[in-house]
This record gives structure tokens, sequence and C-alpha cells, in this order.
């Protein structure tokens, strides 16, 4: 039996990342898409074989028979289409951020909880196949004892927020965030550093946070850098790795060092340059978790509610900044 979708949103993201890997999973079905923009819209009906076109998700909500509604729209604008996907008892797929708040999110939460909606927050790194293998190979080794997450671009020119309404944390570096919320479990202390370099608004954000687990988390950030940066490290008992997404990791295990290749991972083979850029961005496996968790009614693992606690770790770094 097939599972019906629709989706809200035709944006570049969902062009080139969302759209296509939905429409590769066996048995699902892309039955309706909806934009305020119709010829985009009708771009991306024509080329997915969508049967019907919306401008109004109210209008979709009401005449489509659907399973799920995956909702890819700017942040400050989720509240009254996620509301009313879950008052419909339908499942949700967003993407990141979950919203402006950590109330709000919980609050989305605890709707699809009464009624009983898988609800899940794209969140890709945890789906991207060499960070999960270097996560796999250190755990299988013991517990995670550190874990840091860097990231860094070259926007230092730009007199505004490129990010607006959100600020760069919650938009751009909740990946990073959530990573080491992801490795490192729930949160009991944390020491943070938000500041300014070459601009008036916040483009630097760093943490120290202790978890639960015993482990601890080095968020470093800075948005006035040379360039694009993005590198995580995972450490455990006697290992490490240095992962440089979406293409490698450099594993090193009792003083000896080997080269983990998303290429030793994963079937490349037909698939052209955005099929490949999907599939080692973890949108493929993002996407698949969500409709095998829609089927099996499973709670995916980075649901409302591990989505809350994701922004609270935001809001939290925000708050607790050194003065």
């Amino acid at each position: 039996m097939s599972t019906r979708i629709g989706i809200i949103g035709a944006g570049q993201h969902a062009e080139n990342a969302i759209y296509p890997s939905f429409a590769e999973i066996n048995g699902c079905v892309i039955a309706a898409c909806c934009d305020i923009d119709k010829e985009r819209a009708g771009a991306l009906a024509r080329k997915h074989g969508v049967p019907e076109i919306f401008t109004d998700y109210r209008a979709m909500l009401e005449k489509t028979d659907l399973d799920a509604v995956c909702v890819i729209i700017p942040a400050h604008l989720l509240e009254e289409p996620v509301i009313a996907v879950l008052d419909q008892g339908l499942d949700i797929f967003i993407e990141k951020p979950p919203g402006i708040t950590a109330a709000q999110t919980k609050r989305w939460a605890a709707i699809a909880h009464k009624k009983n909606s898988i609800a899940m927050t794209a969140f890709n790194r945890r789906f991207e196949p060499v960070i999960l293998e270097a996560k796999r190979l250190v755990e299988e080794r013991g517990p995670i004892t550190q874990a840091l997450a860097g990231y860094y671009k070259n926007m230092g020119a730009m007199a505004r927020n490129p990010f607006e309404p959100i600020d760069i944390l919650g938009s751009d570096v909740i990946h990073s965030v959530d990573f080491l919320r992801w490795t490192g479990g729930d949160v009991i202390s944390m020491r943070s550093d938000v500041t300014q370099f070459f601009q008036s608004y916040d483009n630097s954000f760093n943490a120290i946070i202790a978890f639960g687990s015993g482990a601890r988390g080095i968020l470093s950030t800075n948005y006035a850098a040379g360039r694009r940066i993005e590198r995580f490290e995972i450490h455990g008992h006697g290992i490490s790795a240095l992962i440089e997404p979406p293409r490698l990791a450099r594993i090193s295990h009792n003083e000896k060092e080997y080269v983990l290749r998303v290429e030793d991972l994963v079937n490349m083979n037909g698939r052209d340059e955005n099929g490949v850029f999907r599939l080692i961005n973890g949108f493929c496996a993002e996407t698949a978790h969500f409709i095998d968790c829609v089927r099996t009614r499973r709670n995916p693992s980075c649901n409302f509610d591990e989505s809350a606690h994701t922004m609270e770790l935001i809001e939290a770094i925000r708050a607790n900044t050194i003065k």
C-alpha cells in the first residue's frame, strides 16, 4: 500500500533535496504540492508527476487524501500550517529550525502526541553516512567522551544578518548544536560565549557543554571567517573520529589512523550529481526514515520532543553567554 504525502513549499531546498528524495522512495507517492508561487509548484509537479497543485495549503488539506505532509518553508511561517496539519491527525515532516522558540516546538509536540501523529524535524547531519559510521565506530568501543562541532563561514562583509528574522544560531548553527545533543545526550550544564566580529549582529557562537552521560561538548562557530568550513569530532576510549562532512572521516584508534570515505559506505552508481548530493548529505536517508516511521508508527530519531531539547540548548547558549 502506498504512502501518500503532500508537500508545502516549492523553494530551492524543496526542489533540490526534498521532492527528489521522497519521489525515489518505493511506495511513496507525492499526491499534492502547494506553494504561493503557482508556477514553481507547477514546475515541480510536472517534474515529479504530482497530480494536484495548490496555492493554499488549507485547500490541499481539505481536498486531498494524505497520510503525511512535509512543510518546507521558513521557520517564522511554520506555526499555522504545522497546527493545521496536526489538527487533522496527519503525520508531519518539517525542515530545521523547528520553529522560533522551544516553547513553540514543545506545543507542537504536545499536539502531535494528542493526535498520535508522527512528527519529525529534518536534522540531516544525523543521517549523513560518514557521520553515522564514524559515530558507530566510536560507540562500538564504548561511550562517547567528547564531541566537537565547528562551523565557519565568510559572511563578515554582510551588513545585515542573512538569516533574518532568525539569528544565525537558531537558523544555521542549529545543525552543530543538534549534532552535540545527538552525540552527548541530555544537557546538565553549559557555559557560552556569543559575540560580534566586524558587524553589529551576533556572528560567533561558542560553548562548552556538560551532558548527563558524562560526555563534554564543544561548540565553535564564526561567520566572519575565511570560508565555509564544517567539521566534527567524536572521541571515545582510545578512539577518535575527525569528520570532514560529507566526504570523509579520519579514524584514529590506538595511535593508528585510516581514512573513512563516503564512497566506501554508499552505492553511487547510476546517480547524477544531484542524486549523489542528496545521498551523501543525508537527505535520502532522512526522508526514507520519515516514511518508514509513518508506516511502522515508530518515533523518529529527531521527533518534536527531541527537537525541543535542541531548541532549549539554543536558547541557553543565547542566555548564558559570558558578559
